[in-house]
């Protein structure tokens, strides 16, 4: 069995990369936001001026992977975006429905009025297509 190229793991992992990225921007613009108050001057200072710095070091590494996971989620969805983009017509109409709205194969082929086979064929034509490109 072949790998499965970036752009198949992201169109099967769309819906939960799109989950992801949103939960990531709002940790990261918390943290960002923790992080203007502590340099603030209305941030209350420790009692101990190095716990100020432990904590602004500590949320620069807790960031950092966060930042990371955030640039290779949204790469990505970029994949899987340029893809549908590039598309047109019920090709485009049948990733989406399939990847992006997760619709079943015979959920998809009843729509359509053909047969799930069709279905998977169709699919598997298009990616196989964006693969020898």
């Amino acid at each position: 069995m072949p790998e499965a190229t970036l752009l198949e793991i992201a169109l099967n992992n769309y819906r939960k990369l799109k989950h992801t990225e949103k939960q990531l921007i709002d940790q990261l613009t918390v943290l960002n936001a923790k992080k203007e108050k502590a340099g603030s001057s209305i941030a209350r200072m420790p009692e101990n001026p190095r716990d100020n710095d432990e904590k602004i070091i500590e949320n620069m590494m807790y960031g950092e992977p966060l930042e990371k996971e955030l640039r290779t989620t949204q790469i990505l969805l970029g994949i899987a975006n340029q893809f549908i983009d590039s598309l047109e017509g019920d090709d485009k109409q049948l990733i989406l429905d399939k990847f992006v709205r997760r619709r079943t194969f015979e959920n998809i082929a009843l729509s359509y009025g053909v047969d799930r086979k069709a279905i998977w064929r169709k699919i598997n034509e298009l990616l196989l297509k964006q693969r020898q490109t």
